[in-house]
């Protein structure tokens, strides 16, 4: 998990040091191993800020925002698939300097553009600039898995971006407000209203949907290309062995590339399917997991049954986390307060 945050526009609101500091400052939470920010300049003003969580190719050489002839990147995410799409490039005389998948994502840009970000496998939020074309992109993944909120002010000329809704306030010389609108429609229809509709709980500032480009130009003319949609999935008979084969191969397969890592790799374990399938696969494929449950005193919420079964059979390296009634508020006052909007569930905690 990282924190990117940045500005484009014209120099009168081009955010102050103080700002740019204060915003570098409350991102350190999201990335505590590097922050640092650049300024550059063409027909508009840009700042690009980063703090990293190092987690492929913890090398000081891969921080960012991260830079070459070609362009400049800042990324929140992990490429799964960077390995294979390093081969492919290298195969067509591109060199590369790190082993990181900032360096893949940022020469696979400087190679492709913006058309073929379908082809990226993972999850990411990340800000491109292309000194050639004079373009930005900010993207966000297929599933939204990566937060990444903008504020466009068309009278003003500027754009405002983060993975964070303070680093955009932090940044912006305009007073953020509260849309009450949102928390009036939040508090009628409950959490499922709060992405069905465009907005956060802040007036201007949006969230960028997933699988979504938002391309800038040099005059500050802006394009959303919606790159890649959920595909109809149409069923075919097939009998339970086969089908079963099958999908453990794919899920395999396709953990093999999530798990790439160098640092350690700890899972949650709710005791549900999704994670108790990919404990059981986990456990096979690399060593040295650490698993923890966050558990419930409540026995309306409570699957300590499960978890110890898959405990045991996978003989996992395992701890329960237990709330603390103590800190429950502090908790909740810290979690809206980072986040810009409310508890949609138990899960975030």
């Amino acid at each position: 998990m990282c924190g990117i945050a940045g500005y484009i526009g014209n120099k009168k609101l081009l955010p102050e040091k103080k700002n740019i500091q204060n915003c570098i400052k409350q991102m350190v939470r999201r990335g505590p191993d590097h922050q640092s920010h650049k300024i550059f300049k063409n027909k508009l003003d840009y700042l690009f800020c980063a703090s990293r969580l190092s987690i492929i190719d913890i090398n000081q050489r891969s921080n960012q925002p991260f830079e070459d002839d070609d362009g400049i990147l800042i990324f929140n995410g992990e490429i799964y698939n960077h390995l294979e799409i390093k081969k492919n490039l290298t195969s067509k005389g591109i060199k590369f300097s790190t082993n990181s998948d900032t360096e893949v994502l940022l020469k696979f840009l400087n190679f492709e553009g913006e058309k073929k970000i379908d082809k990226l496998d993972g999850m990411w939020a990340f800000a491109y600039y292309s000194k050639k074309k004079k373009i930005t992109i900010l993207s966000r993944d297929k599933f939204g898995e990566k937060p990444l909120y903008y504020n466009f002010d068309k009278k003003n000329k500027y754009l405002i971006f983060g993975s964070n809704i303070n680093y955009i306030k932090k940044l912006s010389k305009k007073n953020i407000k509260v849309d009450e609108d949102k928390i009036f429609n939040f508090i009628r229809s409950g959490y499922r209203s709060v992405f069905s509709s465009p907005g956060s709980f802040f007036k201007n500032i949006d969230y960028l949907k997933p699988g979504t480009n938002l391309i800038i130009d040099e005059n500050l003319n802006i394009k959303f290309i919606n790159y890649w949609n959920k595909s109809k999935y149409k069923p075919k008979l097939n009998n339970l062995l086969n089908a079963t084969t099958k999908l453990k191969k794919v899920i395999k397969s396709e953990f093999k590339k999530s798990f790439r890592s160098d640092v350690p790799v700890a899972f949650l374990l709710s005791g549900g399917i999704d994670s108790s399938i990919i404990s059981s696969v986990a456990s096979k494929i690399k060593k040295n997991i650490k698993f923890y449950s966050f558990i419930s005193k409540s026995k309306k919420y409570d699957e300590s049954k499960k978890i110890n079964k898959l405990k045991k059979n996978y003989k996992l390296n395992h701890e329960y986390i237990l709330p603390n009634k103590k800190e429950n508020l502090k908790m909740l006052n810290n979690f809206i307060s980072d986040n810009g909007f409310p508890l949609m569930s138990s899960t975030y905690l």
